[in-house]
């Protein structure tokens, strides 16, 4: 029993590989398209890379139970559609012990998860904010890309051409106005980040729409950063660790965003554990030429559970109700699993009784 069970754990084991880092490709594609303006704009490919890798750490803990429960569907989808778990009743033996075991991974997994996202997740963001402001600093014009729209603090600019100092044939909407300009530049002070404009027209509406002007400029300043040093530094709500949050908590009772987010962390993390529930229940009802519906309804799942989640969140924050309603989605998986396991236990006793 115990080569059974080691089989097993090795089956979902590639398995996971092989889907997290599907998942995982996936969100290094889309940071990589985000972070790319870095290295057309003289940027160490150094400080690229670990910048790359640290947006990365936090994403580790919402691809682990995404791969898992893909890994589960799967293993336990050939378990039965090669006739193994067929063999495995033929011989008496029960599959009770490979569920625990499937389960007991799950947890392992989400024990893993749960650091991950508490302790590891929330220091790489941080890490990550403080070398983009970094060089951000080093470059201002790394804010602005050319030939797309960019928004900032106080509207959206778009600008036709960028060199190392100077932007051209500038577009900039903010809120009743909008600023035309020929020319450009980012300047950096000590503590802020100014754009100044050169011969350009401003054209500006009243609130209540009553007149029009239009404003002809050799010169215009803009800020768009202030004290961004100091910004940076001040620790926002996704960069506390997990302790840091609760004892947060303790403190300021009337914030319930703090333990909405620490419930949400714990939550996200145990998801590999409940997926394992579903896994199994969807694995075990998975018919011999129906393999290509294990990635399906993996993906189904895993679409509806982050809707829900998401959805959950949002109420939380918005009501100010208590942050333990980000277990929902998971408790949710515990009925779904458990009804799919408890059919099958059925539909077993009746195949029994028929044979008697």
């Amino acid at each position: 029993m115990k080569i059974l069970y080691q089989f097993l754990v090795k089956e979902i084991f590639s398995y996971f590989l092989i889907s997290s880092g599907f998942f995982l490709f996936i969100f290094i594609m889309e940071k990589g398209l985000y972070l790319s303006k870095f290295l057309f704009k003289n940027i160490p490919i150094s400080s690229f890379g670990y910048l790359l890798f640290l947006s990365l750490l936090p994403i580790i803990g919402l691809t682990i139970p995404m791969g898992f429960l893909m890994a589960v569907i799967l293993s336990w989808a050939r378990l039965v559609t090669s006739s193994e778990r067929v063999a495995i009743e033929s011989c008496g033996l029960s599959i009770r012990g490979l569920i625990l075991v499937t389960l007991s991974f799950g947890l392992c997994l989400s024990i893993y998860t749960s650091f991950i996202n508490q302790k590891v997740a929330p220091s790489s963001s941080f890490k990550f904010n403080l070398l983009y402001d970094h060089l951000i600093k080093k470059k201002p014009t790394l804010l602005i890309e050319e030939k797309a729209f960019v928004s900032l603090e106080k509207g959206d600019i778009y600008v036709e051409r960028v060199d190392e100092e100077n932007l051209y044939q500038i577009y900039l909407t903010e809120e009743n106005s909008t600023i035309f300009a020929k020319r450009g530049r980012v300047v950096k002070g000590d503590d802020s980040l100014t754009l100044s404009l050169f011969d350009g027209v401003i054209h500006q509406q009243d609130k209540d729409l009553s007149s029009y002007h239009i404003l002809r400029f050799s010169e215009h300043n803009l800020l768009l950063r202030k004290k961004e040093e100091r910004s940076v530094l001040e620790k926002k709500i996704y960069y506390y660790t997990g302790d840091e949050l609760w004892q947060e908590a303790k403190r300021h009772k009337g914030n319930p965003a703090l333990l909405t987010e620490f419930h949400k962390r714990e939550a996200i993390s145990y998801a590999s554990f409940f997926f394992a529930l579903v896994g199994i229940g969807i694995g075990l009802r998975t018919k011999r030429r129906e393999k290509v519906i294990g990635f399906s309804a993996s993906c189904l799942i895993i679409l509806l559970y982050y809707i829900i989640f998401i959805a959950c969140e949002a109420f939380s924050k918005k009501t100010g109700v208590s942050g333990m309603v980000m277990w929902l989605p998971n408790l949710i998986l515990v009925f779904i699993g458990g009804g799919m396991l408890l059919k099958v236990r059925k539909s077993k006793g009746k195949r029994k009784k028929v044979t008697l």
